[in-house]
């Protein structure tokens, strides 16, 4: 039982520095990787999903936007609101997952989210 206690402790005394890097050079630092993505740090990883909840909301106005134009105003609404409501799903099912698993290091799921139209 001591073992295992010391092992928990032992874990639980590596996981803040990765958590809570400032960077994803710091991680790289920690964990000896070279890739300059920072695949190990959970912080980011939650980050990134708790965003693509909060912007799945922004995707249907952005993808009838964009489909209205590249074509006429109704087969622009009509296919944008089609694409829009797939990108929405989409977009939030991945951020759950990434919530989820966040101390699991993984690759980014989905692209982030172009907010350049409503900040220009």
């Amino acid at each position: 039982m001591k073992k295992a206690g010391v092992l928990v402790l032992a874990l639980l005394m590596m996981v803040p520095p990765l958590v809570f890097a400032e960077s994803s050079e710091d991680a790289s630092v920690m964990t000896g990787s070279k890739s300059g993505v920072c695949f190990q740090c959970p912080a980011e990883k939650l980050g990134r999903g708790m965003s693509n909840i909060v912007y799945s909301t922004l995707e249907t106005p952005y993808r009838i936007g964009r489909e209205m134009e590249v074509a006429n105003p109704i087969a622009g609404f009509t296919s944008g609101l089609v694409k829009g409501v797939f990108w929405t799903v989409g977009r939030a099912v991945v951020g759950v997952i990434e919530v989820g698993t966040f101390l699991i290091p993984t690759r980014p799921l989905m692209h982030e989210f172009d907010a350049g139209w409503w900040t220009a």
